[in-house]
């Protein structure tokens, strides 16, 4: 770690509770906190890159699910074109260097997932009391790794683009998805290419 210090950490914290208080979606995976924090995590590292200078593709890595991965890659070409076609600067910022697809691998054989499970169990954890703006008290239990996590945030700072999803960021991200504009024509192929029912 003090060897090759990371430029930022970045980190999506999802309060799932406060996702009860908006209205569905009646299509399963668009009212999924998940998938939306999936999505929210794709902007936050494209940001945190654009602010470094670099303006190519990236590519990210999740781990492997086996029910939510097909899902997401069956969705992704649908977000990335209304991110590329959005008329809102804030979401169209990172149109040109989104992901070409989302890619999954496992952690059994891909051995930096490892690393990226064990950090994020372990800073999950040291958030317990740093969490301004959560509307739920969560308090995971003592795991005698507390001393770690801290030294490790104390070299890893974090990303601006990282963030607390509450009540008032949500609400913000469904004004978003509100506010943009989508072509009927883009509708109608999407129907098709998804198998959905108008």
């Amino acid at each position: 770690m003090k060897r090759f210090v990371p430029d930022a950490g970045l980190y999506l914290i999802n309060d799932l509770v406060a996702w009860e208080h908006f209205v569905g979606n009646p299509l399963k995976i668009l009212a999924d906190p998940h998938f939306h924090a999936f999505l929210a995590i794709i902007a936050v590292v494209c940001n945190e890159v654009l602010d470094s200078g670099v303006n190519e593709q990236v590519e990210i890595i999740f781990d492997e699910h086996v029910i939510f991965g097909p899902r997401v890659a069956l969705w992704y070409p649908v977000v990335k074109e209304m991110i590329q076609r959005s008329k809102i600067e804030e979401i169209n910022a990172i149109s040109n260097i989104l992901p070409p697809h989302p890619m999954f691998r496992d952690d059994k054989q891909f051995v930096p997932l490892q690393a990226a499970d064990i950090l994020a169990w372990l800073l999950r954890n040291s958030f317990k009391d740093r969490l301004p703006g959560l509307e739920t008290a969560w308090r995971p239990r003592e795991t005698g790794f507390e001393w770690l996590a801290d030294d490790l945030l104390s070299h890893i700072p974090p990303s601006k683009h990282s963030t607390i999803w509450a009540d008032d960021s949500i609400a913000r991200m469904q004004q978003l998805s509100q506010e943009m504009e989508i072509a009927p024509e883009l509708l109608l192929k999407w129907q098709k290419q998804l198998g959905i029912k108008p």
